[in-house]
């Protein structure tokens, strides 16, 4: 994945997804993806500084997180 504005950090060994984080530190920013199926997981951890993510599935707001502490969430949808 590559995008202007988003960094992927990879070999985290922290337990994301195939040891990999895809951030943004730029407030408002909008990330993409394609997807066949009924349902999708967010898994991301929380941690100081962090903000509040939204996922949208066909223009609507399905969930909402907020990923400012250092306790660890999945989100499914």
């Amino acid at each position: 994945m590559s995008a202007r504005g988003w960094l992927r950090r990879c070999n985290l060994g922290t337990g994301d997804y195939n040891n990999d984080l895809t951030t943004s530190d730029t407030s408002g920013d909008v990330w993409t993806s394609s997807f066949t199926g009924s349902s999708v997981s967010v898994i991301a951890p929380k941690e100081a500084g962090a903000g509040r993510i939204e996922v949208q599935i066909d223009g609507q707001t399905r969930a909402t997180a907020d990923l400012s502490d250092r306790k660890s969430t999945r989100l499914n949808s």
